[in-house]
């Protein structure tokens, strides 16, 4: 996964999860760690941190479809 891959993850997660992305991606590492699929934790971790900066970047983002 490139850099690129793990924002556009990320931004599209922010997008349609918003508030809740933290939670969703928090249970994908978790299922992924327990199988013991250390690459995917990996990526979903990378993620997690690009999402976390979106949210601290003071984006407004609420889930589509909530307006």
């Amino acid at each position: 996964m490139t850099k690129d891959e793990a924002w556009a993850e990320a931004l599209i997660l922010h997008r349609t999860l918003g508030e809740r992305a933290p939670v969703y991606i928090a249970e994908r590492i978790a299922m992924l760690a327990r199988v013991g699929n250390v690459a995917g934790v990996t990526r979903w971790r990378e993620i997690a941190n690009n999402v976390d900066e979106l949210g601290s970047s003071g984006a407004d983002a609420q889930p589509l479809g909530s307006a």
